[in-house]
C-alpha cells in the first residue's frame, strides 16, 4: 500500500507529518499495487498538482498477468475559476481520462514533461517486456506558464504570486521518481489568470531573481542576472 503523509510545519518552524492517505481520498491508490513511479503535477492546469502513479509487480513471473494499470488521481482543492475545492482533495479519474481503455503494463519508472510543447504536461513511461509508453496529455485546460532556464539548474526554487496573494511553487529536481528526472523546466498551471504579477527565481546558489507582469501561455526563457 503507498501512503501519503501530509507536512503538517507549524508557524515556529516545527516539523510534523500527519499521515493522511484516507483523509484526502487516496486510500486506495496502491491497493494490490506496487508503484514504480509518482508524480505530483498539475495534469489539467488549475493550479493545484494531480497525482499520477505508475505500477508493475513484482517478481515479474508472467507478462500476461503481471501488468497494472497507471492510475491517476484529479486534485480537487483549486478549480479553474481559482475557487477551493472540497475537503476530500484527491478523486480517481483512471477512467475518465483514458488510461483503463489504454490498458496494462509493467511500468518501471516514469517522467512527466511537456515534449509536444503545448502547455501541459505529458508522462513518458518505462516498461518491461514493451517500448517506452509516451502518454500525450491532450485534455482541455487552464491557462500556464512555463520557465526555460537553457540548460539543467537542480536546486532552483520558482514562486509563481498569483493576483489575490496567492503562491505556486515548483523546484526543479536532478531526480524525481524511480530511475527517472522530471522535465528540468518548472512548469505551472494557471487557471484563469492570464498575467502573473510576480515571478520569483531563486537559483541554486541563493540569488534571486524577479520576473513581473508575465503573460500567461508562453515558454519564458530566462538569462540568469547578473549580481553587481
Amino acid at each position: 500500500l503507498n501512503a501519503l503523509y501530509r507536512n503538517s510545519m507549524d508557524a515556529s518552524g516545527a516539523l510534523t507529518f500527519q499521515y493522511s492517505t484516507f483523509r484526502i481520498g487516496i486510500s486506495g491508490l496502491g491497493n494490490g499495487m506496487t508503484g514504480w513511479g509518482t508524480h505530483l503535477a498539475d495534469m489539467d492546469n488549475d493550479t493545484d498538482r494531480d497525482l499520477v502513479i505508475v505500477n508493475g509487480r513484482v517478481p515479474v513471473t508472467n507478462l500476461d498477468t503481471d501488468p497494472e494499470l497507471v492510475r491517476y488521481y484529479r486534485n480537487r482543492s483549486w478549480n479553474v475559476a481559482g475557487e477551493p475545492g472540497p475537503p476530500a482533495q484527491f478523486l480517481e479519474w483512471t477512467e475518465q481520462v483514458g488510461l483503463k481503455r489504454i490498458g496494462t503494463l509493467l511500468g518501471r519508472g516514469s517522467a512527466a514533461a511537456d515534449y509536444d510543447n503545448d502547455g501541459d504536461l505529458d508522462i513518458a513511461i518505462n516498461q518491461i517486456g514493451g517500448a517506452l509508453v509516451l502518454l500525450r496529455n491532450d485534455g482541455t485546460h487552464g491557462n500556464w506558464l512555463c520557465l526555460d532556464f537553457r540548460g539543467v539548474q537542480p536546486g532552483a526554487r520558482v514562486t509563481v504570486e498569483l493576483d489575490g496573494g496567492r503562491k505556486l511553487v515548483g523546484e526543479v529536481h536532478a531526480g524525481s521518481s524511480y530511475l527517472a528526472s522530471e522535465d528540468p523546466r518548472p512548469h505551472f498551471g494557471l487557471g484563469q489568470a492570464t498575467i502573473v504579477p510576480r515571478v520569483w527565481i531563486q537559483w541554486p546558489d541563493g540569488t534571486e531573481q524577479l520576473l513581473e507582469q508575465v503573460a500567461a501561455n508562453q515558454m519564458v526563457t530566462v538569462t540568469r542576472s547578473k549580481q553587481p
